[in-house]
């Protein structure tokens, strides 16, 4: 089975992630990548049967509060933050 494609394209990053590029861009910096959903669940499933299931919980997908369901003082935190 192929694996699916690792990292997001420019066109799949959400709002925090287009912000982590364009400061990445600001500050000089490589510009960051991020992994899709189905290839942390891919490589999750692979470390299960493997049986490295604590590794295979760390490498499952996140659910982190979009942009949208933030208050405008979690985003500016959010801004304000260092990545």
């Amino acid at each position: 089975m192929k694996p699916p494609e690792r990292f997001k394209t420019a066109d799949d990053l959400d709002g925090d992630e287009l912000l982590e590029v364009i400061r990445a861009e600001r500050d000089g910096c490589d510009e960051p990548k991020f992994e899709t959903d189905e290839y942390r669940r891919y490589r999750a499933d692979a470390l299960r049967s493997a049986g490295l299931d604590s590794e295979a919980d760390d490498s499952e997908p996140t659910v982190e509060r979009r942009l949208e369901e933030m208050t405008s003082e979690d985003h500016m935190k959010a801004i304000r933050s260092d990545p």
